[in-house]
This record gives structure tokens, sequence and C-alpha cells, in this order.
């Protein structure tokens, strides 16, 4: 058995001598680990993650005297401005004093622990590194601060820093997405459900997209052990995804149910939803006790005691009959989510018969019914005002029971109500009372509303970055003022900051896979593969965290991989395809170009990048000759060779030879040199990029190291203002010097032209960059062949943007009582409202580009309004215009949702 301190030495000595686990330029190298010291720009916490995960990287976690010695000399000698920094410690959500690295369950050992004096005592729940006096150690900052980090990454995985990404089209002969084999991926998550009235049916969908094509079946019950079928009861329906349960009870139907997909690449499984069924119980029939104050008191009077599951709204009637209280008239009236009938100042005339009514309601999640939610009237609750000599110029108080945050536990994007009140005479009211909402340090959130004479704030689709501190201020005249704060914990079902990304990893390698996710509680975490939660094998699998290592990678680990995040709110499932490859080298994708063009004391940089797996190793030949690494000749670590200094001698043919295990192959490319400055890395002649993705475009220049260069690029023949465009970054590197382009749009689309110039001349190169992207939304959906119970919808197919049209979607909804429309449902077919190609009629010759289909099993008389929607496999179309004005904001992201709308009654 070799002693520990010899696997030290040995693993020291194996990162030393492989170029593949040298840290990139842009970071610091320690023996086992490479760090980045991010100065800017600052981010939030949840931002630092995502960015330091978008490297294959983590936020810094410390282990160690030794790390942490590190970590304070770096910050001494090159943070002079001595910034806090962002580590990814994080306090329990309990408000202990235990201390955690995000994503891991074991608290961090107190020897290992690197406080500042009284630093615990800071506000905040992040460990972050400040300076103190003469020295750096830990503190806590909140997690909304804007500030630099620090990512690091294990030597071992250092070569994710450089090499390309691999896709689907790794390894593969063909470039076609639509014939690569893939997993089954999520496009829609089931949604709970709580039936809050009666109601003729309830749906559960799950949709994912697979190559070969999706199975899906569901299971509810302990540990999702009963597959639901038709057989389990008759009033059960199973249309691909959707799950439709016909005339739903609670005693039958009440469970938490899962969908399971699956193909023959492998299984995932979808975040757990409930079925639920609200209820409202019943006032008591005991009256409550009159309630007796004197005239210009402040009066809180509380709802009857009666039990609403999940939530109640409240409102409050007056008078014999009982009417509702309008509080534009009364303002000092307030009627608070909490239940209770406030009153600023009380006077004779407010004695009178009160009633509660409460409702019942579902704060977040979707509500069903066909009737009106259930509702009661409390018996009468009286309120009897005494005679008592008036109080003048009192107040405000600002009552115990505020600020007052509903719900109780607010969660991130759902809508969170803060209340404010105050006691106080009442006397012009409107002329004299004034409230205001303030966040110390911060400014109130852009998606708040007020409304109730300010005394409601409503922070509308909260996210975490609306956590803080608020204020309320209530004022009454110039002179007399009151307030109350409060910190507004948002609380979350675990969401991921980073989805995982597919795996296409080399046979014998090792494989550390991490999920960022974020949520309140902080969230516990599993892994499955292919339905089954995976255990830990000694020497082959290790689950700990947010973290699966699989060691010697073989054929038997392919397959979907799944991490669930969880905390008591909820479960979030997050899914991604494993890939071993084995396959010999091969440059048919990448060549070298024929021709390569450098300059008279100037540098080149000549890419090596074939496919091949494992990796392979990189050799160069110049004519016949070996060359040998010199200060003159640099391999880079992804296998570019880097030529400096460049003479007429260096001109000839190179070759890069790859080679693994399984075989050798080579590529060639003849050197010219030039005594001018010449485009040595071109932009490539034709390239394409997929929307909203970000793409980076080559272009390099070789010149004379004595002068200077810039580069200069246009887009059809316009100048590209990077500065201002924050779309571009140039960047300027050894072997990475070329134009960035993030978030790319269709309008970043044409021909690129990169202009190298030096104060002696110029050269220029062009290529022409294609964007990819979801097909347009389908135009001109027009209805006629009108029948008793059908009618046929024709449209107009959008663009396919490079990416063909999959299938059609067509849902409908039904105008209801007072003109209110229905929610969407996808047409009754036996595609679960998927019309394919082959299902769609052409209009005969006369109109070949339009496209139509027959929906059938509509109800007559009523007025329909219809949607079609284009699909590809990578995300739902851009909105089309609709054709009448109504909201068009339906779905998801921006630039993946869309409909184009008909409306139609016969």
């Amino acid at each position: 058995m070799i002693p520990y301190s010899l696997v030290i030495l040995l693993v020291t000595t194996v990162l030393s001598q492989d170029p593949r686990y040298n840290c990139p330029s842009d970071w610091i190298s320690t023996d086992n680990t490479c760090y980045k010291f991010v100065f800017a720009p600052k981010l939030t916490y949840e931002k630092a993650r995502k960015s330091c995960a978008d490297m294959f990287a983590s936020l810094i976690s410390i282990t160690d005297l030794t790390e942490h010695n590190f970590v304070e000399n770096y910050l001494i000698n090159h943070d002079f401005y001595r910034n806090s920094w962002y580590t990814r410690g994080i306090q329990d959500f309990t408000g202990s004093k235990s201390w955690y690295w995000d994503g891991e369950t074991t608290p961090i050992p107190y020897t290992q622990q690197y406080w500042l004096p009284n630093a615990q005592k800071t506000p905040g729940v992040i460990i972050v590194y400040s300076y103190l006096t003469s020295e750096y150690g830990w503190s806590l900052a909140g997690k909304n601060k804007v500030l630099p980090y620090i990512c690091e990454i294990p030597r071992t995985f250092a070569y994710r820093l450089t090499m390309e990404r691999r896709t689907f089209e790794y390894g593969v002969a063909y470039q076609n997405l639509t014939n690569v084999k893939r997993g089954p991926i999520f496009q829609a998550q089931p949604k709970g459900v709580m039936v809050v009235s009666r109601t003729p049916i309830a749906h559960i969908e799950c949709r994912a997209m697979c190559n070969p094509a999706c199975q899906y079946k569901w299971y509810r019950g302990f540990n999702f052990a009963e597959e639901v079928t038709v057989k389990t009861d008759n009033r059960y329906t199973m249309t691909n995804g959707k799950l439709s349960i016909q005339d739903p009870v609670e005693e039958k139907d009440a469970y938490t149910y899962q969908c399971q997909v699956s193909n023959n690449i492998g299984t995932v499984i979808s975040n757990p939803v409930q079925l639920a069924f609200g209820t409202l119980g019943e006032f008591s029939n005991v009256q409550d006790a009159p309630v007796y104050t004197n005239a210009y008191n402040g009066v809180a009077l509380h709802c009857s005691a009666i039990k609403a599951d999940p939530a109640a709204t409240y409102m409050w009637l007056r008078g014999s009959p009982p009417r509702e209280i309008i509080t534009e008239t009364t303002p000092y009236i307030f009627m608070s989510a909490n239940g209770r009938l406030y009153f600023s100042e009380v006077t004779l005339i407010d004695t009178s018969d009160y009633y509660c009514q409460v409702s019942l309601t579902s704060l977040t999640t979707s509500s069903l019914g066909n009737s009106q939610a259930p509702s009661r009237v409390s018996r009468v609750i009286k309120l009897v005002v005494m005679q008592k000599a008036p109080m003048t110029n009192w107040g405000p108080q600002i009552m115990d029971d505020f600020i007052y945050v509903s719900p109780e536990r607010p969660l991130k994007g759902f809508n969170v109500r803060m209340e404010c009140f105050a006691y106080g005479s009442a006397v012009n009211y409107l002329g004299t009372w004034r409230y205001q909402w303030a966040r110390p340090g911060g400014k109130i959130p852009a998606n708040a509303r007020f409304s109730d004479f300010n005394r409601v704030m409503t922070i509308e689709n909260s996210q975490p970055e609306d956590e803080g501190n608020y204020v309320c201020m209530v004022s009454r005249g110039t002179t007399s003022s009151d307030e109350r704060n409060l910190y507004l914990r948002l609380y979350a079902v675990p969401y991921y900051l980073v989805p995982l990304r597919a795996q296409h990893v080399d046979l014998g390698s090792d494989l550390t896979w991490t999920c960022e996710a974020s949520g309140y509680p902080y969230p516990t975490y599993s892994w499955y593969k292919d339905g089954k939660m995976i255990q830990n094998i000694p020497g082959e699998i290790t689950v700990a965290g947010n973290a699966l290592t699989i060691l010697n990678l073989q054929q038997k680990h392919n397959g979907m991989y799944q991490c669930a995040a969880e905390n008591y709110l909820g479960t979030s499932m997050s899914e991604a395809q494993l890939r071993v490859l084995a396959f010999e080298p091969t440059f048919n994708k990448k060549p070298l170009p024929a021709e390569m063009y450098g300059a008279v004391n100037g540098n080149i940089t000549i890419q090596c990048r074939p496919e091949a797996a494992p990796a392979p190793t990189i050799e160069w030949y110049i004519g016949g000759s070996l060359i040998s690494s010199t200060d003159k000749f640099k391999r880079e670590l992804n296998g570019d060779l880097v030529i400096t200094g460049l003479n007429m001698a260096d001109a000839g043919v190179y070759r890069c030879k790859a080679t693994n295990d399984l075989g050798s192959t080579e590529s060639a490319g003849r050197l010219f040199v030039k005594g001018q400055v010449v485009i040595s890395v071109p932009p490539t002649v034709t390239d394409k990029a997929v929307q909203n993705e970000t793409k980076f475009i080559r272009c390099e220049a070789s010149y004379d190291q004595e002068l200077d260069l810039v580069y200069v690029w246009n887009l059809n023949g316009h100048r590209i203002n990077i500065t201002k465009d924050f779309h571009y970054e140039q960047i300027v590197r050894p072997g990475y010097t070329g134009l960035m382009i993030k978030l790319i749009d269709f309008k970043h689309g044409g021909t690129y032209e990169c202009i190298a110039k030096t104060p002696v001349n110029e050269a220029r190169a062009s290529g022409f960059l294609k964007i990819l992207g979801p097909p347009s939304e389908p135009a001109g959906v027009k209805a006629d062949s009108t029948m008793t119970t059908s009618l046929r919808i024709n449209w107009f197919p959008g663009r396919t943007n490079g990416l063909p049209v999959d299938y059609y979607t067509i849902q409908s909804r039904v105008e209801g009582e007072e003109g209110v429309m229905t929610n969407w449902e996808y047409i009754n077919n036996d595609d679960g409202g998927r019309v394919f190609e082959r299902d769609v009629m052409p209009l005969g010759e006369a109109r070949p580009d339009r496209r139509s289909y027959l929906v059938k099993n509509l109800k007559p008389g009523n007025v329909y309004q219809f949607r079609v929607a284009a699909k590809k496999w990578v995300c739902w179309h851009k909105s089309s215009e609709l054709s009448i004005s109504i909201n068009k904001d339906i779905g998801s992201s921006p630039h993946c949702n869309a409909i184009f709308d008909l409306w139609w009654k016969w």
C-alpha cells in the first residue's frame, strides 16, 4: 500500500508534468488548485456562483490554513482597494451559528474558520473575505451586495477552462442536430393543482423532447410506487404526458404525482407535484362578544375563527343588510390581509354591526373550479363606541401587527404584500396623513406597486434581489411621525442557477458533475440515473452534496442523470445526458488551413483541434522534423502551436499529429512569412450560432512586435462600436484573440470583417455568421369550413431560421361569464394538442405555402379563441403579433414561447 505522503507526491508530480493540468495564464496556480480572482464586474452572490459555474468552476471554499494563508496573501498584495470577496460559505437557514459550504451538508469545523475579530456580529449570511487593520479574514455580507469573488477548480480539471465545449455533434459524422440521438429533456414541468371548488376535470401535464420519441408514465403515492394508468380508475385518461382526471374528488385523487419520461437513451423523472383540495370550514354558531371602546381610540376588529386551507382572503361588511365597506370613502379604515379590520380613530358613527367574509384561495398553485370559490360570512361582530371627550392631534402610532407581510412566508416568483397602518387622529385624514416606504441602502424594487393610500406595497413577481430591509414611515402633518422597519426574507422552492449540462467525456476518464441550485431554506441534494437514486460505490461513484464524481468512466455509465435539489417547500429536478466516448482522432471538421500567413518579427498561433476520445496527444512537425518546445515554439494546453519572432526561415509545411489509444491522424498546412501585418487566424468563412447563446469569432494578426496594433470590426459594412454595445467584447490574448458576441439575436447575423491596423499598414479578413433559432411565429391564422362541432384552421408557417419545425401546437379557450376567458387548453387530439407535419394539409395548389388542420369536438354557441405555435426541439418560437388587442405575454422566456391568436364564434 502506498503511503499517503507518497500519494500526494505522485499526484503533485503528475500535475506538474502534464500540460493538461496547467492553469490558464489568467488563473493563479497552487499545487492542486487553480484560482481566479474576479475584480470586475462585481456581482451578487447568486450571480457570482453562476459566473464560476459557467467556467466549470465554483466559488471558493477553504479547506485548511494553508489555503486561507494563500488567499490572504494574494489579496493583501493585489487588492489595493481592500474589497470584500465572496466565498461559498453560508449560514444555516435556522439562524444558528453553524456555517456550511454551499452545496455541502457537513458544518465547517470550528478549527477551520478564520474570522476577523467580532466579524460574526456583522449583518449578513454569506462568508466573505474582508480587510481589517492589517489582515484579511472572514466576515459577513448580504447575498445581494455587489462584490468581487473568487472561483476555484482542481488542477485535474484545469483542461475544462481552455478546451472547446463539446456538444452532441462531437464525435458524430453529421452536424444536423435533428438526427442526433438524445435522451428526454423536460420542456415543461408539471404544475401543482389546487381544487378550490367543483370542477369537471383536472389536468396535470409534463412535456419533454426526445429522439427517439418519448414514452410517458405517471406515478403517485408513497415513494411513487403506484403507476397511474387508465385501469387505475375509469375517470383517468392519458394523452402523451397529460394526465386528465374527470370529476376529481379528494378521497380518491389527492396525491403527490410524478411524471416519468423514457426512450432508449434513458429515463428522467419530473418535479413531484400535488393534486390537493382546498377546504373552508364553518364559522361557529356562537356569536363573538361585542367590542366596546371609547370614542377617538384606535380599534381592530378580529375576524371570527374559521379554518381555511391552504389560504383565505378577507372582506368586511357592515350594517343591516350588510354592505361592503368602501375604504376610498372611509380612508381611516383599513382591511388587512391578516383578517382584521382597523380603525385609525373611531367615533360614534362607527358603531354598527360588522361581518367578516372569508373566501378560499390558493396563493402559489394553479387553482381549479368551474364555480365561485367557497366563501363564508361570519355572524355579527358588534362594535360599540362609547362617548368620550375628543383627543386632538395624537398619533401616528404604528401598531405592533405591522409591517405585516402576506403571505407570512413569501415565495420567490410570487407577489408579496407588505402592509403598514397606524392609529391616530383621523381629522382631515387625506389632507394630513402620509405613508411612505423606503429601503435603507437600496432602491424600492421597480416591480413594486402601491395601493390603499400607500399603506400597501405589493412586490410583484418577487426575486432574491428584493430581499432586505424595508421601512414604513407614517406622518401626520409636519410634526408627528412614526416608522417601523422589517427585514423581508423570501422563501423559495429550489431553483437552478445553472441547469445541468450534457457531458460528452472520454472513456476511462473521471467526471465530477456539480449542480448549482439556490432556495430558502437552503436545499439538500441527491442524484439520479435513469430515474433511480444513485448510491455511493467505493472506488467508482461518490455523491457528496451537490457534486457527483464517477471514476474511470465506461459505457455502462451512459444515460440520463438528474440532480434533485430539495427543501421542505418542494423538489426541483435538473437533467442532462452523459455520453462516454471512444473513437480515434479525426480532422474531418477542423483541418489545418491549407495556407497560413505570418509577419516578420510577428507571432502566429496555429490551431490543432481534432476530435478524439480519449483526448489525443499532440505532436508538431515542420517538414519531417519533430518540433521541440522552446522559447520560440510553444505548445498550448489545447494543442495549438505558438510561434514567436517569425522570420523567413520559419516558412514551410507544418503538420499536427493527433494520437490516442485507438489510432492517429494528422493534418497539414503551409505557413508563408510576409514582411507586413497579416491575418494569421481569420474568421471562419461560414459559421453559425444559436440565438441567445455566446459566439466567439477568432481573428488574430501576425505583425512586427515593435509596432502597435489595434483591431477594428465591421458588420455588414458598418463599424461596430464595441464600447457602447454590450453584446460585443474584444478579446486580445495569445491564441484567443477575436470578437465575443453575447446573447446573440438574429440582428447579429451577417458578414463580419476583421481589420488589423498598425501605423504602417493593415490587413483584413471576413467571415459570414448565420444565426440559427426557433422557427418564427405562424402568421395569418384564419378559420373556415365551419361545421356543427368543428372548424378548419389554416395559417402561414413562419421562417424556419435554420431549425425546421418539428410540429405545431393548437390551443383554445372559451369565453365564459362576463366575457372572461377560460384557461388555455390544448385541442383534444391523440397527440396532446401536437399537430405534426404529416397531419397538416396544404391548401391546394393555389396556396401551397399555407397549412391547415381540422379542429374537432367543439361546442356550438361559444366564442372560441385559438392560438397556433410552431415547435422546435430546442425552443418555442417567438411571439407573433396578435390579431386583436389582448395580452400576449403568456408564458416563459421572451425568445421561446409564443402564439398567433384567432377569435371565432358560430
